[in-house]
C-alpha cells in the first residue's frame, strides 16, 4: 500500500477511532514530505478553537497559542482564514522570502522547531463561526513543497473536508441524543457546546425559551438569564463547568415568572479530539428535593449566606422552631434572631413565613 493510500484510509476512519485524527495527520505529513501536520479550528474573530497535530510536543502547541499565532500581523500564515477554501497556499502567499528572517514569529518559533515551510489550506466545511484549516509543515532542509507534494496534498484535501464534515455531524447527533434522552422526563434541558452555545434542547426547554423566562438566547446563540441580576451568576457557573477547572456540576438559582428555580449545570464527557462544537455540558431547570448539605451549599453560592446562616435557613425550612434551633446550636434565641435578619436581607424577604415559602419553591423540603 502506498503512502497516499494509507493516508486516505486513515483520514476516512479518523472520526470513528480514538487515535484516528493523530494517525491521519501523521500519515498526511509523511505522504506530503512533511514531518508535522496540523488541523486547526480558527474563528472569524481569529481565535484558535482547537489545534490537533502530530509530531510536535504538547509544549510547542501551547506555545503556539500563547504567541498569538492566530493573529496575521504576528503570524503571517494565519492569513489563511481570509483566503478561498480548498486552495493550497505556501509561505510565499503570505510573506516575501526576504522578510522571513526579519519576522519574529518565523525566527523565534517556526525556525527553532524546524517547521520552516508549510502547505496550508482552508477547508470548505465550517462549524458555526469556525474555519477548519489543514497544514503540513516541512523542515528547512526539505524546503518548500514541490509539485509532487502539492499534488498529493490536493488529492487528500477532499477527504479531509469530508472527515471534518462527518465529525461535525457526529457531534451534532451526540448533542441531539443527549437531549432526546431527557424527553421522557418532560424536563427543560439545554445541551451546550464548549463555548456556551446551545446545540440541542428538549421540547420543555423550547417552551422556556418561547416564554422568555428564566432563560433566553443571546445574539450569538448562547444561553443567558433573562434577568440581568442573574446573567452574571449564570455566566460564571457556565464558565466554571466548561473550563474543566472547576466542579463537574454547578447549581445556580434563577428568577422565573413562577418564582425562583434552580438551574443545574453538568459537564458531559469530552473526547481527546473534540472541536468544541458538540455536546459539552447540559443545563437542566428543576425544582427538586435536595439533601440538607446540598441546600446549604446552594444558599451559600447563590445568596452569599455564611455557613451558620445557611444552617439556620435549612433548619427553618425543615420545620424546626426557633427555640429548638437555638438549643441545637447552643446559642441564645436573640443571637438567632440577629442571624435571621441577615438571612431576610440577603434573600429579599421580611418574615419567617416568606423565607420558608421562598426556599420551598426553590429547593423543596430538604431530605435528611
Amino acid at each position: 500500500m502506498s503512502d497516499v493510500q494509507a493516508a486516505s484510509q486513515a483520514i476516512d476512519a479518523a472520526p470513528f477511532a480514538d487515535d484516528g485524527w493523530q494517525d491521519a495527520l501523521r500519515l498526511t505529513a509523511e505522504s506530503c514530505g512533511g514531518w508535522v501536520a496540523q488541523l486547526l479550528g480558527i474563528t472569524d474573530r481569529l481565535e484558535v478553537r482547537w489545534n490537533w497535530q502530530s509530531g510536535l510536543a504538547l509544549e510547542a502547541s501551547a506555545d503556539f497559542e500563547r504567541r498569538m499565532a492566530d493573529n496575521p500581523q504576528v503570524n503571517p500564515r494565519a492569513s489563511i482564514v481570509s483566503t478561498r477554501a480548498m486552495i493550497i497556499r505556501t509561505d510565499e502567499s503570505f510573506i516575501e522570502d526576504a522578510d522571513r528572517h526579519r519576522n519574529a514569529f518565523y525566527r523565534e518559533f517556526y525556525d527553532p522547531l524546524d517547521v520552516s515551510h508549510v502547505g496550508i489550506v482552508k477547508l470548505a466545511t465550517r462549524q458555526a463561526d469556525t474555519n477548519s484549516v489543514l497544514a503540513v509543515l516541512r523542515t528547512g532542509a526539505r524546503g518548500a513543497m514541490e509539485a509532487r507534494d502539492l499534488e498529493v496534498m490536493s488529492a487528500l484535501i477532499p477527504r479531509w473536508d469530508a472527515a471534518v464534515r462527518v465529525n461535525a455531524a457526529l457531534e451534532g447527533e451526540a448533542a441531539t441524543l443527549v437531549a432526546s434522552g431527557l424527553e421522557a422526563l418532560s424536563t427543560p434541558a439545554f445541551v451546550l457546546n464548549r463555548f456556551g452555545r446551545m446545540v440541542a434542547l428538549t421540547a420543555a426547554g423550547e417552551t422556556v425559551l418561547m416564554r422568555g423566562s428564566p432563560l433566553r438566547l443571546n445574539r450569538s446563540g448562547g444561553l443567558s438569564a433573562t434577568e440581568p441580576s442573574n446573567a452574571l451568576r449564570l455566566r460564571k457557573a457556565l464558565d466554571a463547568v466548561l473550563s474543566l477547572a472547576d466542579a463537574v456540576i454547578r447549581p445556580v438559582i434563577l428568577q422565573d415568572a413562577d418564582g425562583p428555580i434552580v438551574a443545574e449545570i453538568a459537564r458531559l464527557p469530552r473526547g481527546l479530539h473534540d472541536t468544541g462544537q458538540g455536546a459539552a455540558a447540559i443545563l437542566i431547570l428543576a425544582r427538586q428535593t435536595r439533601s440538607a448539605s446540598q441546600v446549604m451549599e446552594l444558599l451559600r453560592e447563590a445568596y452569599g449566606l455564611t455557613t451558620a446562616e445557611a444552617e439556620v435557613a435549612v433548619a427553618l425550612l425543615a420545620g424546626r422552631a426557633m427555640e429548638e434551633i437555638a438549643s441545637l446550636r447552643r446559642v441564645r434565641v436573640q443571637t438567632l434572631r440577629n442571624q435571621l435578619k441577615s438571612i431576610f436581607a440577603r434573600l429579599g424577604v421580611s418574615s419567617q413565613a416568606q423565607l420558608v415559602a421562598k426556599l420551598s419553591r426553590i429547593v423543596g423540603v430538604p431530605s435528611p
